[in-house]
């Protein structure tokens, strides 16, 4: 027997329940977007800009990846999955369209270390890397689909569906165990 009866158990749930007036949710996946991001360096990712000013980076990916989100979570094949597997596959679509069309000297050293901490992310949760890039994959054909880019990615006045076939990130995830090794 334990240190609690059931009924007391019961009515200590009860308590909380009713403390919190019956407000309880699972995670979003957005919950889960601001803490990967803040596992990024911040040499990689600012987050400290980030809602500072509309033009920066780290604004520009979050943009990105809720328009993902709000597009995944519309479709028949994210019913049932976790919401953190959603936010990582969004959040690794956005990071690397941004990424990708503000080239600097240090495109090699920055993707290195956004496949590492990516693949840090998906072994430390225990996520199914295959599960991540099918994700990746259907949420970046939403975009496609919805000709949805950002203004600020756009660097010529070709339409917006030809610009997102040229941005489309490579999978990352299925390279995961090559990374962590």
């Amino acid at each position: 027997m334990g240190a609690y009866s059931e009924e007391q158990i019961i009515d200590m749930e009860r308590t909380i329940v009713t403390s919190l007036q019956w407000r309880l949710n699972p995670p979003t996946p957005m919950s889960f977007i601001h803490c990967f991001l803040n596992m990024f360096p911040n040499e990689i990712i600012d987050t400290s800009t980030m809602d500072n000013d509309n033009d920066n980076e780290c604004n520009m990916i979050l943009e990105l990846t809720i328009k993902q989100i709000k597009l995944g979570i519309k479709d028949n094949l994210f019913i049932g999955s976790y919401a953190s597997h959603l936010a990582v596959a969004a959040l690794t679509n956005s990071i690397h369209a941004i990424k990708s069309t503000s080239c600097n000297g240090n495109n090699y050293y920055h993707d290195e270390i956004i496949q590492k901490t990516i693949s840090n992310i998906t072994i430390q949760n225990g996520f199914c890397s295959e599960d991540i890039a099918l994700y990746q994959d259907y949420l970046w054909t939403f975009l496609v689909k919805e000709e949805y880019l950002l203004p600020k990615i756009q660097r010529n006045n070709n339409n917006d569906k030809s610009i997102l076939s040229t941005l489309k990130p490579d999978k990352i995830m299925t390279n995961i165990t090559a990374v962590s090794n």
